[in-house]
């Protein structure tokens, strides 16, 4: 009796979801009264346009008249029609920061700066609001003010920050096979690094295929850019800036062969620049040695480093500059063309 009324009252293409208090929010679910979800959030969630969700009434529903349309059949049961203008709430929300949000993507796209009554009109967000965030990102030098109004648009500084997971991604991607191929060819530890604040960040390790391996390194992990090998390549082609950061900060001493002052530091770092890779002899962990190369970007500059890190058991020093640097090298060259460097 009670499916007979409520089937005359909706469209016949539209989903029913059904929501009772004995029900569970679990996929699947929401199909029929014997299997219902148990709130009208959840149900809202997993809604589209056009469907309807039956709730019992003797679930405690606040709704809004505005957001959708209630018709009330009889006392044990409600049709919620779920309109295209429908809002799910979000599971967290902090509303400054989503007001924040939505005025740096308008601005971004717009072609011409904005001013306070247009971020408003656009927004639906009191001035106040979007008075407070315009000034937290002009503080921060998100944006910045032109023209009369006054008027904002995006600063460069924006466009940098943005910018940068586009070019880790992209060495990432340019890396990811001829890498691969040389962990194959080698059985041993490769890895891609970038330079993340006064740190390397392994993008990519692949780790070696011998039953007895080094255990330094994973992807992911930041270190010491002093004592690895990889890590010498980014600081020797870094700024002048970087380098006296790193002198400022002191050099950690992990292994008795590790840099541990500021001339032996620039020594190695004038070396590294001139011969085109760097080695790490047990600086970093004792009985593990490696040999580095640079990756180029399309400008010439060092987007990253990769190296090769063997154990002392199976290869001594000159074995390793002989028989993994010239395949190292040639990976890392390999890398930089695809990446449009001219060589």
């Amino acid at each position: 009796m009670i499916v007979g009324l409520l089937c005359g009252a909706i469209s016949v293409s539209a989903t029913i979801h059904y929501v009772s208090p004995v029900g569970r929010d679990v996929i699947p679910g929401g199909t029929s009264w014997s299997s219902p979800w148990k709130t009208i959030q959840f149900a809202i969630d997993h809604s589209d346009p056009g469907d309807e969700v039956w709730v019992r009434i003797a679930c405690v529903v606040i709704i809004k008249n505005n957001t959708y349309k209630i018709f009330h059949l009889q006392s044990s049961v409600c049709i919620c029609t779920i309109g295209s203008q429908m809002k799910k709430e979000p599971k967290y929300n902090v509303p400054g920061l989503r007001a924040g949000i939505q005025i740096s993507r308008l601005l971004c796209k717009s072609p011409k700066p904005l001013g306070l009554a247009e971020l408003c009109a656009a927004t639906d967000l009191s001035k106040h609001m979007v008075y407070r965030c315009l000034q937290t990102l002009l503080t921060e030098g998100m944006i910045i003010e032109v023209g009369d109004g006054p008027k904002y648009e995006p600063s460069l500084l924006s466009f940098h920050y943005n910018s940068k997971p586009v070019a880790r991604m992209t060495i990432t991607r340019a890396a990811q096979a001829p890498l691969y191929q040389l962990w194959e060819e080698l059985n041993e530890c490769c890895y891609l690094g970038v330079l993340n604040d006064n740190r390397i960040l392994y993008l990519i390790h692949h780790a070696s295929g011998r039953d007895i391996r080094s255990g330094g390194g994973r992807m992911g992990g930041r270190y010491l850019l002093h004592a690895d090998g990889a890590g010498k390549i980014l600081a020797a082609n870094a700024d002048k800036a970087l380098q006296d950061r790193l002198i400022d900060e002191g050099f950690e001493k992990l292994t008795d062969k590790t840099i541990a002052d500021r001339k032996s530091f620039l020594a190695e770092m004038d070396l590294v620049r001139k011969q085109g890779y760097a080695i790490d002899d047990e600086a970093y962990i004792k009985g593990i040695i490696c040999f580095s190369a640079p990756v180029h970007d399309y400008s010439g500059k060092v987007a990253g480093a990769i190296c090769c890190s063997v154990l002392t058991i199976h290869y001594t020093l000159e074995e390793l500059e002989a028989k993994v640097g010239p395949r190292v090298l040639e990976c890392a060259k390999r890398i930089s063309l695809s990446m449009g460097w001219k060589g």
